[in-house]
């Protein structure tokens, strides 16, 4: 919902600061993607698309990457051992 304001009731400057300091996705984090695939966040620099290791086979991922941009995460996984 903040996202979709920025620009009409919130400053871009003020919500990046504001995502910044929640750190959604912290490092070592199991996240699961909207393609059912499950990752460890391994870099976390861009808080709301950060750089996955997929479990299932190790590939790399940048949540950034083009050919990821349609790639939502749908949750954070607590117990995926």
């Amino acid at each position: 919902m903040i996202m979709s304001d920025i620009g009409r009731a919130f400053e871009y400057d003020i919500v990046k600061a504001f995502i910044k300091k929640l750190e959604l996705y912290p490092i070592n984090s199991c996240i699961e993607l909207s393609d059912n695939r499950r990752g460890i966040v391994i870099d976390n620099t861009n808080s709301m698309r950060p750089i996955i290791k997929m479990l299932d086979t190790g590939v790399i991922e940048d949540l950034l990457d083009l050919k990821n941009l349609t790639l939502l995460i749908t949750g954070v996984i607590d117990n995926y051992y």
